[in-house]
């Protein structure tokens, strides 16, 4: 099994999941540098074409190879799944029980590409898929399976569709692929492309270059949480260097900005002076647990959910989070079992270093006390801070069995996910990283800019100013926009 190498492993081909193009640069842009530079194979995979703007089409896939061209990463290794975004009638390729073929807003009901760079499926089997979700999830599921990559990155729960049926349906075709491939056990980081980035402080100018800051929270079912994601706390980010030459005295000078000019029917260009960041930040999503491919039997309820890598689950992308109350994405035990208990058998002896539980989203349900057996020996512990993402160190030794039992609980008992790892989740101990940790020293941020920044300040935002607020005004004046 592949987390039974030798630590630390090493990253040789990187795969980046964006939701349209423009956002390779938002979620990876920076990495993608070091990583050219390291010799490190990268890819870059589209989940959309972008082309909800009928008069720009699938333009954009032509600036998203042009936009990764400057950053060094080849156009054999750009992979477009050729769907649409934005869809009739308030619905989402992305919504289950949605078997239907959906026809998006700009009229397709197919993938497409273009011409000289066509779309995953069709250069696969010379086909193109018509829309639905079990097309979209057997492509992307599909694409990664080829590539087998060491690391992925992907958004996360942004507020834009597109990027949660993003991060949902990766982790729902990476759960299928752990269990499929047990070699396969990929480093998976997951970013949100608004908070902090695209939607983050125009502070390009600062030096030292200032870190990447939390912008945006999140309300689902009237619960206010800090990002984007209830399980994803501020605290938990992993925070990288970046490369020197993506920290230019002027934005021009920038590879970064370089790049996301190539995208010329967007505003990636002007949104550089909030997306580039002296640090990149990341959330870890472990893929090394032992209870992946065990033999998992419960007192009640659905086993699949407990091991199936999904947090939480979305029915309706355009609306919030489901409810458990209402829609089941956790291991629910029924209301009459007296037992409440989980039995799991590993397939060899191994040893268990730490016991994640992931609960519901919402702490009115909560689990609060449990008993764990490891080969009969029988410990309970008690979740004293109401953790929705509850830690608990075993440090169990060539475990064959383990028996969980739920002694207390408040509201709903349920566990969205149940993960067992052999080692302490140490990242700096387990992964050979393309780049280094930052280090915040506390230094103070100079955010007096000189001439020529103040000069060049001055002449994107009147270049941004003609180039959309003018224009589009214009526009809107002779009726072009209607």
């Amino acid at each position: 099994m592949l987390f039974m190498k030798k630590l630390p492993l090493e990253i040789n081909k990187v795969l980046i999941i964006a939701p349209h193009p423009d956002d390779e640069i938002n979620i990876g842009g920076q990495l993608i540098i070091e990583c050219v530079k390291k010799k490190i194979s990268v890819y870059v995979l589209y989940t959309t074409n972008g082309d909800n703007n009928t008069k720009i089409g699938n333009k954009r896939l032509k600036e998203a190879i042009d936009s990764l061209e400057v950053l060094g990463v080849p156009e054999e290794h750009v992979i477009f799944l050729g769907y649409s975004n934005d869809w009739t009638n308030g619905k989402h390729i992305y919504d289950k029980g949605c078997g239907e073929i959906l026809q998006s807003k700009s009229g397709c009901v197919e993938t497409s590409a273009i011409d000289e760079h066509m779309e995953y499926i069709f250069k696969k089997e010379g086909i193109h898929h018509s829309y639905t979700r079990d097309n979209f999830k057997l492509d992307f599921k599909n694409a990664i399976g080829d590539l087998l990559p060491e690391l992925i990155i992907a958004v996360d729960m942004d507020t834009h569709p597109d990027h949660r049926a993003a991060s949902l349906m990766l982790e729902e075709v990476i759960g299928e692929l752990l269990k499929e491939k047990s070699d396969f056990r990929p480093l998976i980081l997951k970013k949100f492309a608004y908070s902090g980035v695209w939607k983050g402080p125009k502070d390009y100018y600062t030096r030292p270059m200032a870190p990447t800051v939390n912008t945006i929270g999140s309300v689902y079912n009237d619960l206010v949480f800090e990002t984007g994601s209830p399980f994803f706390k501020w605290d938990d980010r992993l925070s990288f260097m970046v490369p020197e030459e993506t920290v230019t005295p002027l934005l021009s000078q920038n590879v970064i900005y370089q790049a996301a000019k190539m995208h010329k029917t967007q505003v990636a260009w002007y949104q550089m002076l909030r997306a580039i960041n002296g640090d990149v930040v990341y959330w870890w999503r472990p893929t090394n647990n032992v209870f992946t491919n065990a033999k998992i039997n419960v007192s009640s309820g659905e086993i699949s959910y407990l091991t199936d890598f999904k947090y939480f689950e979305i029915s309706k992308m355009v609306q919030g989070l489901d409810e458990i109350s209402k829609s089941t994405y956790a291991w629910t035990p029924c209301k009459e079992d007296m037992e409440k208990t989980i039995s799991i058998e590993l397939k060899e002896r191994t040893d268990i270093e730490t016991l994640v539980i992931i609960g519901d989203y919402n702490p009115s349900n909560c689990i609060t006390e449990i008993a764990v057996s490891c080969d009969g020996q029988r410990k309970v512990y008690r979740n004293e801070h109401k953790d929705i993402k509850w830690q608990i160190q075993l440090n169990a030794h060539r475990v064959n069995t383990v028996l969980i039992e739920i002694l207390g609980h408040e509201g709903i008992p349920a566990i969205a996910e149940l993960e067992a790892y052999e080692h302490s989740l140490k990242f700096e101990s387990m992964y050979v990283f393309p780049l280094r940790f930052y280090e915040n020293n506390k230094r103070q941020h100079n955010k007096k800019k000189t001439i020529l920044q103040w000069l060049e300040y001055l002449y994107l935002n009147l270049l941004f100013l003609i180039r959309f607020k003018i224009k589009y005004e214009v526009k809107n004046l002779m009726g072009v926009n209607k």
